[in-house]
This record gives structure tokens, C-alpha cells and sequence, in this order.
């Protein structure tokens, strides 16, 4: 039988990996488009 917690505790990794992603990428656009600006 699988132990729940453990199950749990990998899931939240998992999430917590994906929201930096996400941020990260937010974070890139962002700056992305702040040069684009720059340049005109």
C-alpha cells in the first residue's frame, strides 16, 4: 500500500517546481519586453 504523505510531500515538490518555473518565465518575459521597449 502506498503511504499517502509521502505521496503527498512528492506532489507538492512537483508543484513547488512548477510555480518557480512559471514564475521564472514571467520573470524573463517581462524583462523581454521591457527591451523591446527600450529599443523604440
Amino acid at each position: 500500500m502506498i503511504n499517502k504523505i509521502t505521496v503527498y510531500k512528492k506532489q507538492r515538490q512537483i508543484h513547488q517546481k512548477l510555480s518557480t518555473a512559471s514564475s521564472a518565465i514571467r520573470m524573463l518575459s517581462r524583462l523581454e519586453g521591457v527591451s523591446d521597449n527600450a529599443q523604440w
